[in-house]
């Protein structure tokens, strides 16, 4: 796979990363030959490298021509398949369902509708921002976790449906749009979930305990980001709703009312045809995507009661104590 030089960029030799040795660059307009796309240091929010063939590394960045990647060509690069369900580790066992019958409100950025991964599992799309084009893929890697299902990665629960709601602008959340996309699901009786991997402004914090109350009320399951055990989000301060955190080493001051991960990167989609249509994902956003993909299993799997209270007893039971050393992908309570 050939790639376009755009920008003076320095070969690093030995591993992907800014302190690496460099003993030579590339030139604007030179055409390299890419072997490897690969994770390595996080230079002005892009951590992915490239390995050149025959040399070393190249940060990403740099580089232009790569606009038009497919999932195709990430299959003649070898890169293994995830089985995402495989990584997470509970106490007892994962559910048995694929999510089939369980609809979910995702309210975030927006998802990539290219997204051959993902397409299928969208049943509704509305945009509740003023902006046009997708300009952040936070949303596109929250519909992959929960549902994406290729030859790069598998979701936690595949056969779910979701309603797309973007209210979140490049930089920010629209605090009028997640009153409307609330709003828009309450009138969809068949919503059993609604995952939000974002915090919400102070001003609407009433109004949006309100629309939960709601859904509790009509037995709809509303999944939280809570940012980290040193510091927390407002939206995790939200009654009758499930708060995911990951943990900081530096703050081990945890709350029984939240499920805990250690903020490992985990495999995702991202927008569809970029330079790496699949990504990865952290940070409490990546835990509750995953969180609300459990609890998706646990709905379709026939049985189970499908209240709040027996879903978090379905997530506590599942949960390990603290330990001495906090394994990745292991699901905590306090």
């Amino acid at each position: 796979m050939k790639a376009r030089v755009k920008v003076y960029l320095n070969e690093r030799t030995g591993l992907p990363s800014v302190n690496a040795p460099n003993e030579n660059y590339f030139m604007p307009g030179q055409v390299i030959d890419i072997e490897e796309i690969v994770n390595g240091d996080d230079y002005e929010g892009i951590s992915v490298w490239y390995k050149v063939k025959d040399a070393g590394y190249v940060w990403s960045g740099g580089m232009e021509g790569l606009r038009g990647i497919s999932i195709d060509s990430e299959k003649d690069l070898n890169i293994p398949r995830i089985v995402l369900v495989n990584k997470i580790i509970v106490k007892d066992s994962i559910p048995n369902g694929n999510g089939k019958g369980v609809i979910v409100g995702v309210l975030d950025s927006g998802i990539d509708l290219q997204h051959e991964t993902i397409n299928d599992n969208i049943i509704e799309t509305k945009n509740f921002t003023n902006e046009g084009p997708l300009l952040s893929d936070h949303g596109t890697k929250v519909a992959g976790i929960l549902a994406a299902n290729d030859h790069i990665i598998k979701g936690i629960s595949t056969e779910i449906g979701i309603r797309n709601y973007r209210i979140a602008k490049k930089n920010s959340v629209y605090p009028k749009g997640i009153l409307k996309a609330l709003e828009e699901l309450k009138n969809h009786k068949k919503v059993r979930l609604i995952n939000m991997s974002l915090d919400i402004p102070q001003i609407i914090f009433d109004k949006v305990q309100d629309y939960v109350n709601f859904f509790y009320r009509s037995g709809i399951i509303t999944i939280v980001a809570g940012g980290s055990s040193k510091s927390g989000t407002k939206i995790s301060n939200l009654k009758n709703v499930i708060v995911v955190k990951v943990l900081d080493n530096s703050s081990l001051n945890l709350d029984s009312n939240s499920s805990y991960f250690v903020n490992s990167p985990i495999r995702s989609t991202s927008f569809f045809g970029s330079t790496k249509p699949h990504d990865d994902f952290k940070d409490s956003s990546a835990y509750t995507a995953v969180t609300t993909g459990l609890v998706s299993r646990y709905l379709s799997s026939p049985g189970n009661r499908h209240d709040l209270e027996s879903i978090k007893l379905f997530i506590e039971q599942n949960s390990f104590s603290m330990e001495a050393n906090l394994d990745p992908f292991k699901l905590y309570h306090k």
